[in-house]
């Protein structure tokens, strides 16, 4: 008796067969023949065939994969279990005690569970799975040391930055204190110094007044550009809107500038051709993007002239030309 495949003759038809072959003699004992009975087990073969490759899959997985019963003992565990877990697995004998409480953990919550289990300098995570009606529990494992090992340093980096962040903001919170306080002082003995001896200042000496307050006015606004560019990075800058007219607002700026274009020998103008120019807006951001659009204008312009024009758009639009 055997089993094998054989191909029908009539139909070219693949089969597995199980063949029984009898030998046949007649009185005198002489063979005469042979008697043979086959049965077609294909499906039956091909289902076994599925069965082998389905439980050879477990052996084949790289991650380790152990079957444990409820009363802790192991039932099974694939070739990557005795590669990758710290501890020793002998089928049927008694798993390793954090194993056990895992297992008996959820088998009593009756839920699956991923817990990180830490042994020495391993890190693994065990998803654990209970099989109620057949009492154990299947763990699936992953040795997830190097990942943890990188979050950790990914998490020291970042309060490594977050500290020199902290640092840096300081640093320049200081330096605006100290740069404000001395020109505070500069500007109000200036200003003092105007007030009590008029009769003792020329009038073309007027312009040297001007130019020092416009200059500290120049300075004070650096070092505020350098406070918004930290308080934007950590998107802390603070925002007032408030009813504003922005022909005024234009209007103060080019007074403002007047003697640095003067001394680049530039006229500077501003026209209104649009009315009173009411928005709702933060002052101190509408003041300094202004600001810098003028003074930019002035830095890169060698010759000529620069207007500053407010114009009526569609819609009632405010334009504002340079």
């Amino acid at each position: 008796s055997e089993e094998e495949w054989i191909t029908y003759a009539d139909n070219g038809h693949l089969a597995f067969m199980n063949t029984t072959k009898t030998p046949m003699f007649d009185a005198s004992g002489v063979l005469i023949g042979v008697l043979g009975i086959g049965r077609d087990i294909t499906d039956r073969k091909l289902v076994e065939e599925s069965i082998s490759s389905i439980a050879k899959f477990p052996d084949e997985n790289p991650a380790p994969i152990v079957r444990i019963s409820r009363e802790g003992r192991v039932l099974y565990a694939n070739n990557a279990s005795y590669e990758i877990l710290p501890w020793k697995l002998e089928i049927r004998k008694s798993a390793p005690a954090v194993l056990q409480d895992i297992v008996t953990d959820i088998f009593i919550q009756k839920i699956d569970k991923t817990i990180e289990v830490k042994y020495k300098e391993q890190i693994i995570s065990v998803s654990a799975v209970p099989i109620i009606e057949s009492d154990y529990a299947n763990l699936y494992i992953t040795d997830i040391t190097a990942r943890k090992r990188i979050e950790q340093e990914l998490i020291e980096s970042k309060e490594k930055a977050e500290s020199a962040n902290k640092l840096k903001d300081a640093f320049i919170a200081n330096i605006s204190h100290e740069i404000r306080t001395p020109l505070n002082g500069i500007l109000g003995m200036t200003s003092l110094i105007r007030d009590i001896l008029p009769d003792k200042i020329k009038k073309e000496d007027e312009e040297l007044f001007e130019g020092m307050h416009y200059s500290s006015q120049r300075l004070i606004r650096t070092v505020d550009m350098i406070l918004n560019y930290s308080r934007l990075q950590v998107r802390e800058f603070p925002l007032f809107p408030k009813n504003l007219e922005l022909s005024a607002i234009c209007m103060k700026l080019v007074t403002e500038y007047a003697v640095s274009a003067k001394n680049k020998s530039l006229d500077l103008s501003f026209q209104n051709n649009y009315g009173d120019a009411d928005l709702f807006a933060d002052e101190y951001s509408i003041n300094m993007a202004i600001s810098n659009l003028i003074d930019n204008a002035i830095k890169y312009t060698d010759k000529g002239f620069i207007n500053v024009v407010l114009n009526r758009g569609g819609n009632d639009d405010i334009i504002l030309d340079i």
